[in-house]
This record gives C-alpha cells, sequence and structure tokens, in this order.
C-alpha cells in the first residue's frame, strides 16, 4: 500500500473521508491496492465533491415553470415541477431542462434555493407540437453539454420524462458516465391504437421507446396498467420500477361536499359531472358529452356538466372548445352545461359526484 510520503494528498484524505458516504468509502478500499487505482479514486473523489445529491430533470417539450393549462401544458409540466421540488426538500440541488418556446422567456426560473428551471434552446423560440420536435434534440443534447461545461460539472443522475427526453438521455449516456431514470407519461404504442390518423414520427417514436425500455438503468411505470402495457407492447427487457403519481391530499383533501357546494353556489341535489383538463381532440370531451347526453339521470335529476379548461381564441385548444360547445347545442345539453375556463378553485373537485380527469 502506498505511504503519504510517496502519496502527499493522502494525508487530506484522513480528513476528507469521514464527509465521504459509505460507497465512497468502498471506492476507496477497493482503489488504494494499486497506483493506478489511486488515479481512479482522485476521480472519484473530485466526482463525489462536485455532483454529490445533484440531478438533472429533463423535460424537454413539457416546461415545469409555464403556465399550467396553455397548449400541450398539463399532467407532464405538474409531474416533473413536483418531483423537482420534492427531490429539492430533501436535499438534493435539482436542475429542471426544457426547450425555450418564446423569446421572452426567461433563460432560468429560480423556484427555491434547491430547484430551478433551465430552458436550452433547442429549434426557433416560439411554441412547437411535439411531434415536430425530433429534427431539434442534437442541439438540445449540444446545449446540454454547453451548460455543463459552464458550470464546471457533469451530471451522473439525470431522470428524463417523455419518448423525445429519453433520447436525449440515451445520447448524453453515449458521451459521458450517467444513470438514466425515465418516465414515458404516455406510449406511442397505446396511443396509436386509438387514434385514426398515425403522424410521421410513429415509427421513429416506437423504436425510442423500445430501445429506452432495454437500455436506460430504470423505467418508472406510473401504474399497474403502464407496467403491462410496457411489457406486452414494448419489450420484455428493461428495468421497471412501479411507482404511482401521488396526491396533494393538503390541497385537494378535507373538505366536505356540502360545504364547498354551499360555498360555489351549488344546489345540494346536483348530479354533477366535472371534467378537468386541456381542450384537445385526444382527451375524449366529446365521448362524455355525448355520454352525459344519454344519461339516465337526464331529465330526472338535476343534472349539470361542467367542462373546466384554459382556452385561447383562434389557437387549437380554442378551436376545439368551440368544436365541443358545438356538439353541447347539438345534444341539447346547453342548459345544464358550463365552461368556467381554467379551475383556480379546488372546491369543484369535492363538490363533484364525478370527476373525470383525461390522461
Amino acid at each position: 500500500m502506498p505511504c503519504s510520503g510517496q502519496y502527499p494528498w493522502l494525508v487530506t484524505l484522513r480528513f476528507v473521508l469521514p464527509a465521504l458516504d459509505p460507497e465512497a468509502r468502498i471506492i476507496l478500499t477497493l482503489c488504494l491496492a494499486s497506483e493506478a487505482g489511486l488515479f481512479a479514486l482522485r476521480l472519484k473523489i473530485i466526482m463525489f465533491q462536485s455532483t454529490r445529491r445533484r440531478i438533472a430533470l429533463i423535460s424537454v417539450d413539457g416546461d415545469p415553470a409555464i403556465e399550467i393549462g396553455q397548449e400541450e401544458a398539463g399532467g407532464q409540466n405538474v409531474y416533473v415541477r413536483q418531483v423537482g421540488n420534492a427531490l429539492a426538500k430533501l436535499g438534493w440541488q435539482v436542475d429542471m431542462f426544457t426547450r425555450r418556446s418564446s423569446p421572452e422567456q426567461a433563460a432560468i426560473v429560480q423556484h427555491n434555493p434547491n430547484c430551478r428551471t433551465i430552458r436550452l434552446k433547442a429549434g426557433p423560440a416560439k411554441f412547437m407540437g411535439r411531434d415536430t420536435l425530433f429534427d431539434h434534440l442534437p442541439e438540445f443534447v449540444a446545449q446540454f453539454q454547453q451548460f455543463q461545461e459552464r458550470e464546471g460539472f457533469c451530471y451522473s443522475l439525470i431522470h428524463t420524462n417523455y419518448w423525445l427526453s429519453s433520447w436525449v438521455g440515451m445520447e448524453l449516456k453515449k458521451q459521458q458516465s450517467l444513470i438514466q431514470v425515465h418516465t414515458y407519461h404516455s406510449l406511442g404504442a397505446v396511443k396509436y391504437r386509438s387514434i385514426g390518423e398515425v403522424p410521421v414520427i410513429a415509427a421513429q417514436r416506437l423504436a425510442v421507446e423500445k430501445a429506452c425500455l432495454e437500455t436506460v438503468d430504470r423505467v418508472i411505470a406510473t401504474s399497474p396498467q403502464e407496467q403491462k402495457d410496457m411489457r406486452i407492447l414494448v419489450s420484455q427487457k428493461g428495468q421497471i420500477k412501479m411507482i404511482p403519481c401521488g396526491t396533494d391530499i393538503d390541497k385537494y383533501g378535507g373538505i366536505e361536499r356540502s360545504v364547498a357546494r354551499e360555498k360555489l353556489g351549488i344546489a345540494p341535489d346536483a348530479k354533477m359531472v366535472l371534467y378537468v383538463g386541456r381542450f384537445d381532440r385526444r382527451k375524449g370531451i366529446e365521448t362524455l358529452v355525448r355520454a352525459v347526453a344519454q344519461s339516465s339521470l337526464r331529465g330526472k335529476a338535476n343534472l349539470q356538466l361542467v367542462i373546466g379548461g384554459g382556452s385561447c381564441p383562434g389557437q387549437s385548444d380554442g378551436i376545439e372548445r368551440d368544436r365541443i360547445a358545438n356538439i353541447v347545442d347539438e345534444v341539447g345539453l346547453e342548459d345544464c352545461t358550463t365552461f368556467p375556463g381554467r379551475l383556480n378553485d379546488i372546491l369543484f373537485y369535492p363538490s363533484t359526484m364525478l370527476l373525470l380527469m383525461s390522461a
């Protein structure tokens, strides 16, 4: 075993050792056997000092700092933001990477001392649909690497979200040592079975999702059904861990229906059906409207349909909102249907008889 006279930095190591976690101490034991091992150990110590408890959450298409309810801004954005906040509370330094979709957007949004959103250039700084982003991913990878160089560290742990980000993560993994965890949010193999017109990008997406499941370190399934779909429709290979999405019970629990209805002015006997989500044809709002129109409660009870969600006139969500309103008129539900817009009041949730939230 080399002595501290030959390697003066080992004296310093005596004071560094107590600060290292058990994994680092194991590395120390394994590396002290050879001179080459000492060099590897020095690199490991630098890595532990510079990247310990630091994680990059990558969500190319889902900006965690954007206002929820805008076009293609929904569940994924909330999921990434909440995961980032939760990790930050546990002491992790969390950097959430997304693409810049407007020249007015800040490059960095600091949510709290341990958590920030970082917007990288990937194509023009304007809104682009998910199906048009793939060709801009190499630029995103290059921008991510340049950020690491400027900051002076490399992320050794990343959590990618949606198939576009999984490609980014797999490309980064080819160029640096890291652990990649992935959440799909939706599977192309499931989605494409339920739509009539399959997009041109479909083949690319299916190939990337398969490669992701088979090669990344761990894939998170958010439900038993999603885990089953991965195995049946994507691949038998790969490591899957089922971690359900959480619910903020402090925010959404503990309010009696009668109290919530009284505050909102909703009749106690109302049979209220509430939809909450974006106006997107794929969400199936039309199916809901037509089902309510055929309900046995229609004409026999105080039936109310509330379709909640923000939209912008002339944009795709505004166009879909108008289409749904026309269907409401067509089936004769205009007298019992309301469009309250974006729901900022949480009292709507405990007030409802039936709550529908699209995937």
